[in-house]
């Protein structure tokens, strides 16, 4: 029953110091500044002490010290603006253009020869490299950046910073005993050169990597020291998550009072800070504690505890993990009902159950009908063992035996009459229980229909909200606008009367108080906007028909790029924020094909491997012209597979997902809709380096096939 949280502490982000009064200072001066190389300095400055606080901000302050580096032509400026800008990015979690920033940064730095602006733009390089999943190129950076720094007599402390990110590389990567290298490495030197708090952090990142590497007892020497330390300079964030750490070692162990008493101290560190996820966590790891102890009472307060707090923030795998552990320890306790009452929430928890139902009942009749199967090939066996058996006898004994012969015949003609008619019973039973299995395979495939038709309504509803919101509070703005100028409007309208001279005093009046040039500005504004809307509502509905398009059974011409990019938007509202999708397109002609169950390989493709790929990642589709045909790659820097699992993941109904969560249809679709168009689909994975799928599709159909 253990099931132990993820580790906290691989990286913790507690060096940010109070700035407030420096940064005050800073842009009071920034507005004094009277010539451009102070403003560059000033907002370089700024960029760099707002990173973390205020990282939209700090990216405002990078832009304009880039655009005054660029302007004035100062090449080393223009570097050291391009690697602030790429570590706000960073900090904001869009990793690529991290990447895109830092790579500029070390073109512009490597062209003046700046060796110590090169070894950061590296380190920075690397990390984002780290963040998509490219650990080899990370690795490339990050080495190359610490030998900068060695051969310079670079600061100590940025050496071991350099250790440190070159082990989390490794950490990542699964090599743990290069990790712990470089952990060590840099932690000699936070003992020697580093403040306190550096020296904590190291001793809680290597805690951490034993205790994810289930070794508590070296665990427990790194996190306690780091606790003590952590503890006399009351840094309430290290504190919270070491501790929390500590528990998991200490239930390791059995140690369940000293895992209960440091879990309960990251608990108070939280709940002071509001950090209501990180509450609701420590709570259940609380109540795993008793459970795994024997105390089932103490357990269940500690789980009812939770639910609000995971109802509250949206926690549903959490909610689902209470109930299952409610169910065992009310079970524990010889409380049946109340267990099954849990253990029903739990279930109802889970998503596709009447797929899951459904796949067990057709593993059933399959394996049933393999049974009358091999019944019947056993019947025919002993039918014909015994006609040989017979014909040998007859010759055997010649025609002394003529009589008994004739005996025989009639009676092995009254046994094949038996044994067909039993034959024919068994047939029309096989023949029921194949309507069963086809029936039972439409109910799925059928199910997988709808679930791709949910996942688009979904999409599709997302993104026409979004503009038509954004068009309907701009309408809004409108209206009140026209009611100043129908105001206007009317004051004109008395200027053919008798009371001219005071309508024209109201019309000077009232022209003051609206506000003329701001008001037509304005207005164009809106109705810009407006049109944007408009436009981007278009899109998506043009992108919506070209993924529907084409449901006839010939083939028809269609452009595969645009059929990429339709079903690219419709999956955009499952696209977590951390994964970016980057495409390639070559220049390739129009192909002949059923686009709309192309739409669906690509779906059933991009959904996987967004699933693949979570909580970030990158997902790349190219195309080029390759002879006759069109080649498709959709790749993605996930979990990948080993060669068991690429060897079935065509099958139909294998899925490496959990129960409940997926029928196993998507991939066996996809191959035969690929085979249909006389094409060709292959996968290319390796273990937590990621999955590309390659689909090759002829141009030209022959007339022959062109039918589904």
């Amino acid at each position: 029953m253990k099931r132990f949280w993820l580790i906290l502490l691989l990286l913790l982000p507690l060096w940010m110091p109070a700035q407030t009064a420096s940064i005050d200072s800073l842009t009071i001066l920034l507005t004094q500044a009277d010539n451009d190389s102070s403003r560059f300095s000033l907002l370089e400055r700024l960029a760099a002490k707002l990173r973390r606080a205020n990282p939209a901000k700090a990216e405002t302050y990078a832009s304009e010290a880039l655009i005054i580096a660029q302007e004035n032509g100062w090449k080393r400026r223009e570097g050291i603006a391009y690697i602030r800008l790429a570590v706000v990015a960073s900090n904001l979690g869009n990793y690529q253009k991290a990447k895109e920033k830092a790579e500029k940064a070390l073109q512009i730095h490597q062209e003046v020869n700046d060796s110590t602006y090169i070894s950061f733009d590296l380190l920075i390089l690397g990390n984002s490299c780290r963040h998509l999943g490219d650990y080899s190129k990370s690795l490339e950076h990050q080495i190359r950046a610490l030998n900068i720094r060695k051969a310079t007599n670079t600061n100590k402390a940025d050496i071991a910073r350099n250790y440190t990110s070159i082990g989390n590389v490794y950490s990542l990567s699964g090599d743990f005993e290069k990790s712990i290298e470089y952990y060590e490495k840099g932690l000699d030197i936070w003992k020697k050169y580093g403040s306190p708090e550096d020296e904590a952090n190291s001793y809680a990142n290597i805690g951490a990597l034993y205790l994810t590497n289930l070794k508590p007892e070296k665990a427990q020497v790194y996190l306690k020291r780091s606790m003590e330390i952590f503890d006399s300079l009351q840094i309430p964030y290290g504190i919270g998550a070491t501790a929390t750490n500590l528990g998991n070692a200490y239930m390791l162990f059995g140690e369940y009072e000293k895992a209960r008493e440091a879990s309960l101290k990251g608990l108070e560190i939280y709940r002071q800070q509001g950090d209501q996820a990180r509450v609701a966590m420590i709570l259940t790891q609380l109540g795993e504690i008793q459970q795994e102890a024997g105390h089932y009472s103490k357990a269940i307060n500690y789980y009812q505890q939770v639910l609000p707090l995971v109802d509250s923030i949206g926690l549903l795998d959490t909610k689902k993990l209470i109930f299952e552990r409610l169910s065992e320890a009310y079970a524990s306790q010889g409380k049946h009902q109340q267990a099954l009452e849990a253990r029903l929430v739990f279930e109802t928890l889970k998503d596709s159950l009447l797929n899951a139902q459904t796949l067990q009942q057709l593993n059933e009749l399959d394996a049933q009908y393999q049974s009358q199967q091999k019944d019947q090939e056993i019947a025919y066996y002993k039918i014909d063992l015994e006609r040989r058996t017979r014909e040998r006898n007859v010759l055997l004994f010649g025609s002394a035996l003529l009589f008994i012969l004739g005996a025989l015949a009639i009676l092995a003609l009254i046994s094949r009459q038996r044994a067909y008619r039993k034959l024919q019973k068994e047939q029309q039973r096989t023949a029921t229980l194949l309507e069963k299995l086809q029936a039972t395979q439409a109910q799925l495939l059928q199910s997988e229909k709808m679930a791709s038709l949910g996942q688009l309504t979904a999409g599709i509803a997302h993104e026409i909200n979004n503009p038509i919101n954004f068009i309907t509070s701009n309408i809004e703005a409108l209206k009140l606008d026209f009611q100043d100028i129908n105001q206007l409007l009317e004051l004109l309208s008395l200027l053919d009367t008798d009371h001219q001279q005071k309508a024209i005093d109201q019309l000077v009046k009232h022209t003051k108080e609206i506000d003329i040039n701001f008001l037509r500005e304005e207005i164009s504004q809106l109705l810009a906007s407006i049109e944007r809307g408009a436009h981007r509502t278009d899109e998506i509905v043009k992108s919506l028909r070209n993924f529907s398009r084409n449901t006839t059974e010939h083939f028809l011409k269609a452009n595969i790029h645009e059929a990429l990019d339709a079903t690219i938007l419709l999956v955009k509202n499952n696209l977590p924020e951390k994964v970016f999708i980057h495409k390639e397109y070559g220049q390739i002609p129009e192909i002949s094909c059923q686009v709309s169950r192309l739409n669906q390989v690509f779906l059933n493709i991009l959904t996987n491997a967004i699933y693949a790929t979570k909580p970030s990642g990158t997902i790349s589709i190219s195309t080029q012209l390759l002879g006759s045909q069109v080649e498709i790659i959709i790749a993605d820097s996930g979990k990948g597979m080993d060669a068991a699992t690429q060897s079935r993941i065509f099958e139909p109904f294998f899925t490496t997902k959990a129960v409940g969560q997926g029928t196993g249809l998507g991939l066996s679709i996809s191959y035969s809709i690929i085979k249909q168009h006389n094409g060709n689909i292959t996968v290319k994975s390796r273990l937590n380096e990621g999955t590309a799928f390659h689909i090759l599709l002829p141009i030209e159909q022959n007339t022959s096939t062109e039918h589904l």
